[in-house]
């Protein structure tokens, strides 16, 4: 066998060969020319690729199915492992035409890794789990956002490799928490004998922003309450320590992030409206129910549903319905 073909460095002759054997890829949802670009790109830099430009793609992967972060790069990549993969069969012999369909991705790949509605339903079963939504450079991501709670002394850790402004974020949440205690149902002094751990899963990645700041007091709100989120529901908007949510960019990236996931109800800074408005079709908001706050009074309406003590409320949440969604 040979080693070169474990990596980028094949011979473009071997290459040439594996090209040859490829008949179709049935490639990934609505990206056809994409990968024609992307093909095309690699050819010209050595046949890298053993697909030619102008193969016929034909849509077998569903939109749900696609990965959160449909870069070109991990595009390219991904492509370039089934024709490694491929490279090796024909050096090994198996030089039969192949069509790299879905049963062959999930040979190849190991199946296509994504949320789906029922990962997102079950994570927010407990106490203390909400999630919030990013932006990244990439596109937008949900995001998981963590707490418990354990015997203490009023210590506060925040872990997740996260940066200073979502430090702020967290700080800001749990002070808006410990001066709305009593109406929450708290007593004043609830931190004295507990330690609160905050956390935002896949801490290998770094995390940073204001966006996260209802979500925050949602969390602290559930956990301290013992109240689940309502299911499939996600938030973003930054809040300030009186309570005010302010608005946040990236609004499409992270409402198609929340969509492709399963969520149902989106919660929003009221400020964000028009960006709604102008960014988003009434398709796209299919079976998405959106809700729109001015106060963290409002995001708790939502999100904590069976909240039996409320923080007195200033404005009423502005909803907005899109659909018949439950």
């Amino acid at each position: 066998m040979n080693d070169d073909l474990r990596g980028d460095s094949a011979e473009t002759g071997e290459w040439l060969d594996a090209l040859d054997s490829v008949e179709a890829f049935e490639g990934l949802n609505r990206v056809d020319e994409l990968l024609d670009a992307v093909v095309t790109s690699a050819r010209r830099k050595g046949a890298q690729l053993p697909f030619a430009a102008n193969t016929a793609y034909v849509n077998t992967i569903r939109p749900e199915d696609q990965p959160p972060h449909p870069g070109v790069r991990k595009l390219e990549q991904t492509i370039g492992t089934v024709c490694r993969k491929q490279a090796r069969r024909v050096v090994e012999g198996k030089r039969e035409k192949l069509t790299v369909s879905r049963e062959v991705i999930n040979e190849f790949l190991g199946g296509i890794q994504v949320r789906v509605e029922t990962e997102v339903a079950e994570r927010v079963k407990r106490p203390g789990v909400a999630i919030g939504l990013a932006w990244t450079p990439a596109g937008g991501d949900i995001l998981f956002i963590e707490a418990n709670k354990m015997k203490g002394k009023g210590g506060f850790t925040m872990t997740g490799q996260i940066g200073e402004v979502m430090q702020e974020s967290m700080q800001a949440a749990l002070t808006w928490v410990r001066s709305n205690a009593a109406s929450l149902g708290l007593a004043e002094d609830f931190t004295k004998e507990i330690d609160l751990h905050i956390h935002v899963p896949a801490g290998a990645i770094p995390k940073d922003g204001p966006s996260a700041g209802v979500t925050m007091a949602t969390v602290l709100a559930s956990l301290l309450t013992d109240t689940p989120v309502r299911p499939l529901t996600a938030m973003t908007g930054e809040i300030t320590l009186s309570g005010n949510v302010l608005p946040v960019g990236g609004i499409k990236e992270k409402f198609l992030a929340a969509r492709r996931a399963g969520v149902q109800t989106i919660i929003l800074p009221a400020e964000n409206r028009q960006d709604v408005e102008e960014d988003l079709t009434p398709e796209l908001m299919q079976g998405v129910t959106v809700h729109y706050a001015s106060r963290i009074e409002d995001v708790l309406a939502v999100a904590l549903p069976l909240l039996k003590a409320r923080p007195d409320k200033l404005p009423s949440v502005t909803e907005m319905p899109v659909s018949t969604a439950a």
